[in-house]
């Protein structure tokens, strides 16, 4: 049988995120990744990622008949969703539609069937076994139905061999980038732009396997343990030296990991390391102030360009702080998200647009990357 995974556009969440990152639709690879291994080899997985490459969708499901289609959807995106299952029913009336994402079933969604909100590793599997052995459609909406809320603890790592084409995922101007985790998930969900804080660690030899699988030049550590120690730190910058990987890396940094660790930081910069995301809190002492400028000379010396993540809601007072002291470190590269977005997002009036930022910019990343991102605060910030 065949299924298809299909992105139609970038959800709320994904648009938030494309000032610094495109994010790979890395639900898709986690249900590839665990799908159960006796079903396995009876099913082809094709991904059609429309948000990032426009495809003739009537053509493909002409041509291939898919038995499973399955959409991702997220709140905002109903019309889009009616639209596309509706021409799927109408090429393919005996193909199962599905929507993995946060919708739940609606009149606003009359040609999808099936809804993979609660469980969705489960319920697709369900689906594909129920696909294999030729259960009614009926049947397979009870089973799908009935499965409830799990704490899942042994979820496989995804499997992005179901990407077509992973040239058009980026982390700032650096095309062909994909997420690597380094710390076990619950859930599939990667929506946001960093990832967990806290969790049980994957061991080395995960890490290795992620990286060794992908065809992307780029790999993104988005969990916050890479940096949260130098034991960590030291560990995958001794892995891509033996491994002898030649990527650019990017990851979420730790201030005060990089202040104590210069010789890392800068082994880690020779083997590629191109940005750090740095979680801000707003400093309660000027110690801590004088840290951060600290980590930015450092960052700057080896020609890792920082990325200052803030989403807790600043006052009037400590905004206007922040956009100075930023401005007097020639920092302007930030990112809002929560709460912070909400009540602090005249930040980003404040303190991009400048023409000695743009030349900045110009001069350290090249034109085309500089208009990229004054063109995100215009659309979708400014």
């Amino acid at each position: 049988m065949k299924v298809f995974f299909i992105r139609t556009e970038l959800s709320d969440s994904d648009k938030e995120c494309i000032l610094i990152k495109l994010r790979e639709p890395v639900e898709f690879a986690y249900l590839a990744g665990n799908l159960r291994d006796y079903i396995k080899d009876k099913c082809e997985m094709k991904l059609i990622d429309s948000a990032v490459t426009k495809e003739n969708l009537k053509k493909d499901l002409l041509d291939e008949e898919p038995s499973l289609v399955l959409f991702q959807g997220y709140h905002g995106q109903e019309n889009t969703i009616n639209e596309v299952s509706n021409l799927t029913k109408n090429i393919l009336p005996k193909t199962i539609i599905a929507v993995i994402g946060d919708l739940n079933r609606s009149e606003k969604l009359p040609f999808v069937d099936l809804y993979f909100n609660v469980n969705p590793i489960e319920q697709f599997n369900e689906t594909i076994l129920g696909i294999e052995v030729d259960r009614s459609l009926d049947e397979i909406k009870t089973k799908v139905d009935s499965i409830g809320i799990k704490g899942e603890t042994n979820i496989n790592l995804p499997d992005r061999s179901v990407y077509t084409n992973e040239n058009e995922y980026y982390f700032l101007n650096f095309k062909s980038t994909i997420e690597v985790f380094t710390i076990f998930r619950d859930n599939i969900y990667e929506k946001g732009l960093i990832g967990k804080k806290n969790g049980k660690f994957y061991d080395i030899k995960d890490i290795s396997m992620q990286i060794e699988t992908t065809r992307a030049d780029g790999i993104y550590f988005k969990d916050f343990d890479v940096f949260e120690n130098e034991y960590r730190l030291n560990e995958i910058i001794n892995l891509i030296t033996e491994k002898n990987y030649n990527k650019k890396y990017f990851a979420v940094g730790n201030w005060d990991t990089i202040k104590r660790n210069e010789e890392l930081i800068n082994k880690f910069a020779k083997l590629g390391l191109k940005s750090l995301i740095l979680y801000f809190e707003f400093p309660k002492d000027e110690e801590k102030w004088i840290l951060m400028g600290e980590v930015f000379d450092i960052l700057n010396k080896y020609s890792i360009e920082s990325i200052i993540y803030l989403d807790t809601e600043l006052n009037k007072e400590e905004e206007e702080t922040l956009v100075f002291w930023l401005k007097e470190r020639k920092q302007a590269l930030i990112y809002l998200s929560g709460e912070a977005l909400k009540k602090n997002n005249t930040i980003y009036k404040k303190l991009p647009l400048n023409f000695s930022q743009w030349s900045r910019w110009t001069k350290t990343v090249g034109f085309n990357e500089t208009q990229r991102r004054r063109n995100y605060y215009k659309k979708y910030v400014v």
